[in-house]
């Protein structure tokens, strides 16, 4: 089964591999990112880290007009190229408390969030649907929910078993399942995009970068528990996006601490590219 990919620009905010570390430690926030590596070297990621205050320059601080139900093209249209822009973007915010987010939506316009680590203060009390309120086209609101080391609800919803030994124990259709129970009460927080499942194909370590965050070391193992898992989000109205691009399974190292590589291309394409 093929996968569609649904991307999202927050490379620089992504997954982080471990409940309590940064993507970047994967000892005990992505998204991965989300991390990714290029057949030459990959840059430093979301596979991840969130941090502590995102960086979105001077504020734009005029009122945005509510775009129309018809037509919110017409109301996009009107606004400063600042705040056109803005609405492309998705940044790392402070997961414990509200001040961050609400501060880069209603000043700055973004188009989204991304809420890493492992405080629950912004996923819960109303406060995503505040920061959608102060949207005028609706907020994109990102977290990494892989299971296993990347999660992000655990404290509100319990454990979910890592991607690798949920391809152990489960069938594709109980993968599915799982995901769709979460997305609910993720859809339920006001959370609107979950960046996972990975598309990693890998037999490392369990604690290394990507480890037991692959479903598998083999690609058709892959395609079928990550297709589960994107499926079972998509149903419950949770848009998922599929990492490492162009994947970072067989890469030499840890792109959040430096360059890394890849082996060459007709062997990513035999392995890697087919999820």
């Amino acid at each position: 089964m093929a996968l569609l990919a649904v991307g999202v620009a927050v490379w620089a905010l992504g997954d982080a591999p471990t409940n309590d570390a940064t993507d970047s430690d994967p000892s005990p926030s992505d998204p991965g990112g989300s991390s990714a590596s290029t057949e030459s070297s990959a840059s430093t990621d979301p596979a991840g880290s969130t941090p502590d205050t995102p960086t979105t320059g001077a504020p734009t601080t005029e009122a945005l007009p509510t775009p129309p139900a018809c037509d919110p093209a017409v109301a996009i249209a009107a606004w400063p190229i600042e705040a056109r822009l803005a609405s492309l973007v998705v940044v790392g915010v402070d997961p414990t408390g509200r001040t961050d987010a609400t501060t880069a939506v209603e000043d700055h316009h973004v188009g989204g969030v991304f809420v890493g680590g492992n405080d629950t203060t912004l996923l819960t009390g109303g406060a995503l649907t505040e920061l959608q309120d102060a949207s005028p086209l609706g907020l994109v609101v990102a977290v990494d929910e892989e299971g296993g080391r990347v999660q992000r609800i655990e404290r509100i919803d319990g454990d979910v078993p890592s991607a690798r030994t949920m391809a152990a124990t489960m069938t594709p259709s109980e993968v599915e399942a799982v995901a769709r129970r979460r997305a609910r009460v993720m859809a339920g927080l006001g959370i609107t995009v979950d960046l996972a499942p990975v598309v990693d194909v890998s037999d490392q370590p369990a604690r290394t970068v990507i480890g037991d965050r692959s479903w598998s070391a083999d690609p058709t193992t892959v395609v079928a528990y990550a297709g589960a898992y994107a499926d079972g989000l998509l149903a419950e109205g949770i848009v998922p996006v599929l990492k490492h691009f162009p994947g970072h399974g067989a890469a030499s190292g840890d792109t959040h601490q430096g360059a890394a590589t890849t082996p060459p291309l007709d062997e990513l394409t035999d392995r890697d590219l087919v999820p």
